[in-house]
């Protein structure tokens, strides 16, 4: 079946006794498919569901973020969270992770080209690392990673919400699964930004659920 079991086609019969068959996979691609083998008495069948996929299939993720996607303090370059990640992904070589990450980027420049910015902010979208030019790429995957520069440029929490919906949706209207990683710890001598980093993490766990990714726990100590 390559519709999650609500049509079946025949693939072979076979005599009692055959404890293995070769079967050729179709060209078909599908998310929904599975197996199942059937006598007079008994019936079994795969659990779940497994993927076709034709030959050429591509699979694009892009990562938008600040220092930590770029590796920036890693005592090796492959010892960054992202490269550690393409490094896994090569093992298939449909995966393609393309890195649009830049050291002291804050939300404000990973929004939608053409989005207005507060006159009274001196940032200017990035037009070459933001998510307009990350749907350029026509990703599968969009994983957002601004752990901590907002919070260091005392941006108010309503406000970084407020871009990371606009980000995130758009990234969903361009036909990608977007991730969201939380805020991560970082040693701020203002306890007030603390405050802000953990009150942002809450509200990322909160508003995207399973599609929040932790980087505070078992990083973070009791102060934050």
């Amino acid at each position: 079946s390559t519709d999650f079991g609500y049509s079946w086609t025949a693939i072979a019969t076979v005599p009692p006794g055959v404890s293995r068959y070769q079967w050729t996979i179709p060209k078909i691609a599908s998310y929904a498919c599975q197996v199942r083998v059937n006598t007079n008495k008994l019936m079994d069948e795969t659990r779940g569901v497994f993927t076709i996929i034709k030959d050429d299939a591509r699979f694009p993720i892009v990562v938008l973020g600040s220092s930590t996607a770029a590796g920036t303090g890693v005592s090796k370059p492959d010892s960054s969270w992202v490269n550690r990640w393409r490094a896994w992904l090569n093992a298939d070589t449909r995966y393609e992770l393309i890195n649009l990450a830049k050291p002291g980027y804050t939300t404000y420049h990973i929004l939608p080209t053409g989005t207005p910015i507060p006159p009274q902010l001196s940032v200017t979208i990035d037009t070459s690392r933001n998510i307009t030019h990350a749907l350029s790429f026509r990703p599968k995957i969009v994983l957002v990673n601004m752990p901590s520069n907002d919070a260091s440029y005392s941006i108010p929490v309503a406000d970084q919400l407020h871009n990371f919906q606009q980000v995130m949706n758009t990234a969903t209207n361009g036909g990608a699964n977007a991730w969201i990683t939380t805020t991560q710890p970082r040693k701020f001598n203002d306890t007030l930004k603390v405050q802000l980093q953990e009150t942002v993490r809450d509200s990322i766990v909160c508003i995207y659920s399973y599609k929040a990714i932790d980087f505070w726990k078992g990083l973070a100590n009791s102060d934050g």
